[in-house]
């Protein structure tokens, strides 16, 4: 069969288009009034109908195979209806439509006879060669009759049901056609050019092949897919090039049996054997979007828009991948647009809009708005639920508003481990109960009660006993009962590994997440998390780091990885450009983590001369969290320490004290910011504050007694000098500005003794050996008076 190309030059019919695009209006309003229509079904008639060239006669399988799920309630009989009709169609096609019904196939039964020409089952090249001679029919006479046909059964087509189909199928004017001549059929379809004979072996090859493909259905509809893919293998293995066959495969593997490689194979031959096959492009996208395979991806759905640019997923997809992966933010709008052009209710593409107005655009109200579309069309879109509620406590400071939310979310999905994270933080930044966890822990009881080997209710109840209540071990119980019910479950492993970790025993952790490696050697979130605890829990930063790199090899998106690669390069291996990079790479995928901003801001402060770009971080971490303390803090640093915009500074320190007014070096560095501002009481205040909760700040005691030195209060001065070289005998400090006080106070011996001090400690300190002769010659004045 693979050396039969048929010599035929492709001529479309003038009158063509406008024939197909009235069968497309005259079907789609037939099968929606039948009851036969979904939109598979729809898109691929389209597709089929529509298509410059028909080059894959496979494709009506997955129209048949969808059919007859429409119709296995058993109130019509398919095959009845098609037997009732008189078939005929052009001679010039050798087709009988008949023998179609008896290789078991089902097709639409709305003016079968065209539809029956158009979706015979014939080889490709057959196929091509006889829907050619179709097409070049020139006969304006027959191709109206045929629209007016079509029209007739549009106006109609309100009168159908499943009852009466057959009968009002005879009611519609005859096509014109001539009768097929006796003995003619399709076993003449495959016969090469020129060949006086039949050739036999290519008809049963054909029918073996459909045959196995039939029986994998079956054996699919029962939810058999090992015995489907066995019969999908038979059939491949008479014909590979099968694109049935390749579809079937690759769609079981990746939807049954999560084999993606295996999935990706079958996807790529069929694209190879048909590279307009729409739904192979589509799969193949879907799973290299799941590889994180992003260009190849993204190219894979450009193919589909290009073969149907009405393909709204393709359209969702790219706009997810180029707002995610490539940060093309206007590409990906318009695309989304596109999407919900086609499709108003896809409440995936409202929601991505929201995601990239929010995270990348910084447009929080335009972000709202969608993402309240997209739970308007669907109340379960937990992704939308979640990202609002996010909003609406990290930018609207609207609680109540949050927790609304997540009632909502946990109402629906009491495990979801967003919604309980983010309630975890909302209480811990709250410091009080706002949210019913033990409502949530009673609902799992009651499920454990009734089933206590519930894999689902235990992880639940624990994840809630340790994220939220800190109750390590009550959760340990929980996740160990889940063990014993099912040894091998990654999830158990993985939070009994975090809990051995936050009660600081790392090396059992560590024992556990190998356990949980040996069952799955590719999981990224065990790699990270066996990376993390070797780094931050055993101190082995080489062997973390390798776990890490793994881990980020395999998905390029986990973006804890990455950061947690930048934290070690950053804080252990002091290269910071590569901190740096780890960092942009975390926040490109996550641009959520504070920490990653912090973390990126105190690098280009305090080791890389960029303020500005600190200044950007420090900014970016406390809009995520606006109770992020040290990071408040840092930014006040920076704003003194480069720019002495003290007041801006001020601002931050006292955003940092509104979140923790016990915080010692706020108040002394807010103190050291007034006195440059010359605003002394204000200084003394955050200065008496900084001893207060720390009284063996030497340098408080100092900065305060400068701050008396500049009021003229130097005896008191005196004294806090007194205290900071007690509590640091080393600091020169204190000894001149003491040194200074007294020759205030006249006390040039004790200034003497001050100033000598002074520079024992630091011989350099040209002031005071100054100040020291400048009370010599006081004293020496004095002698005279």
């Amino acid at each position: 069969m693979d050396n039969f190309v048929p010599d035929v030059e492709y001529h479309p019919s003038p009158f063509r288009n406008r024939l197909l695009k009235r069968l497309v209006e005259a079907k789609e309003e037939i099968l929606i009034s039948t009851g036969y229509y979904n939109q598979d079904t729809a898109g691929l008639l389209k597709r089929l109908i529509l298509s410059k060239e028909f080059r894959d006669p496979f494709d009506i399988r997955i129209l048949t195979s969808v059919t007859e799920k429409n119709m296995r309630d058993g109130s019509v009989d398919p095959l009845a209806v098609l037997d009732s009709l008189n078939l005929s169609v052009p001679p010039e096609l050798n087709l009988s439509f008949r023998s179609i019904l008896n290789t078991n196939q089902t097709f639409i039964a709305i003016d079968a006879e065209f539809l029956g020409v158009i979706m015979g089952k014939l080889d490709e090249d057959s196929f091509t060669r006889s829907v050619t001679s179709l097409l070049e029919l020139n006969d304006e006479d027959v191709v109206s009759s045929m629209i007016d046909t079509f029209d007739d059964i549009w106006k109609k087509s309100t009168l159908l049901n499943k009852k009466n189909i057959a009968e009002f199928i005879k009611t519609v004017g005859d096509v014109p056609v001539i009768r097929p001549p006796t003995g003619v059929g399709i076993g003449s379809m495959i016969t090469p050019p020129g060949s006086d004979t039949e050739d036999v072996s290519l008809r049963s090859v054909d029918d073996m092949v459909y045959e196995l493909v039939e029986e994998a259905e079956n054996a699919a509809f029962d939810e058999d897919f090992d015995t489907a893919l066995k019969f999908i293998d038979k059939a491949l293995g008479i014909n590979p090039k099968s694109p049935m066959g390749n579809l079937l495969k690759g769609k079981y593997l990746y939807e049954h049996k999560s084999d993606l490689d295996g999935a990706l194979e079958a996807f790529n031959k069929l694209v190879s054997i048909n590279d307009g096959h729409e739904e192979g492009f589509f799969y193949l996208g879907s799973i290299l979007y799941k590889k994180k395979k992003d260009i190849d991806a993204l190219e894979a759905f450009d193919k589909v828009t290009m073969i149907n640019p009405d393909n709204e997923q393709s359209w969702y997809y790219k706009g997810v991948l180029l707002a995610r992966a490539f940060e093309k933010y206007d590409d990906a709008i318009k695309c989304l647009d596109m999407a919900i052009e086609l499709e108003p209710y896809l409440d995936m593409a409202w929601f991505e809009k929201g995601n990239i107005y929010y995270k990348y655009l910084d447009k929080t109200d335009e972000a709202l708005r969608y993402l309240q579309g997209a739970i308007r069309i669907n109340p379960d879109n937990m992704d939308a639920q979640l990202l609002k509620a996010s909003i609406l406590f990290k930018v609207k400071k609207d609680k109540k508003g949050t927790f609304k939310v997540i009632d909502k979310i946990l109402k629906k999905d009491p495990t979801n481990e967003k919604a309980l994270s983010l309630v975890a933080k909302i209480l811990k930044k709250a410091r009080k109960d706002n949210c019913d966890v033990d409502a949530a822990i009673k609902y799992y009881d009651k499920a454990i009660e009734v089933d206590s080997k519930n894999v689902k209710a235990l992880l639940g109840k624990g994840k809630i006993l340790y994220r939220i209540k800190s109750q390590y071990d009550e959760a340990l119980k929980c996740f160990k009962a889940v063990l014993r019910e099912d040894i091998r479950n990654i999830k158990a492993l993985i939070a009994i590994a975090n809990i051995l970790l936050l009660i600081d025993k790392p090396k059992e952790s560590s024992r556990v997440l190998d356990e949980a490696l040996n069952l799955d050697k590719k999981n990224g979130k065990l790699l990270y998390l066996k990376g993390y605890v070797l780094s931050k829990g055993l101190k082995k930063h080489n062997e973390g780091l390798r776990l890490l790199d793994a881990a980020t090899k395999l998905n390029p998106r986990n973006a804890k990885a990455w950061y947690e690669k930048g934290h070690i390069f950053g804080t252990v291996f002091e290269k910071y450009n590569d901190a740096i990079y780890c960092f942009d790479k975390s926040l490109r995928h996550d641009p959520e983590n504070e920490n990653a901003w912090y973390d990126k801001g105190l690098i280009l402060s305090q080791h890389l001369n960029d303020p500005q770009g600190a200044l950007i971080c420090f900014d970016e971490a406390t809009k995520i969290n606006p109770d992020f303390e040290i990071a408040w803090y840092d930014k006040a640093i920076v704003l003194c320490s480069y720019y002495n915009r003290f007041e801006d500074a001020i601002l931050c320190f006292n955003k940092v004290l509104e979140i923790n007014p016990n915080d010692q070096d706020a108040w002394y560095n807010k103190g050291n910011a007034l006195a440059d501002l010359g605003r002394y009481e204000e200084a003394l205040i955050s200065f008496d504050n900084t001893l207060a909760l720390e009284p063996d700040m030497w340098q408080a005691w100092g900065n305060k007694g400068n701050i008396l030195d500049s009021l003229g209060s130097y005896n008191e001065a005196v004294e806090c000098f007194d205290q900071a070289i007690h509590l640091n005998p080393n600091d020169e400090t204190a000894w001149y500005n003491k040194g200074n006080c007294l020759v205030n106070l006249g006390r040039y011996r004790e200034a003497i003794q001050c100033f000598e001090n002074t520079l024992a400690i630091d011989p350099n300190h040209t002031m005071a050996d100054k100040n020291r002769v400048i009370c010599y010659n006081k004293l020496n004045q004095m002698r005279y008076y």
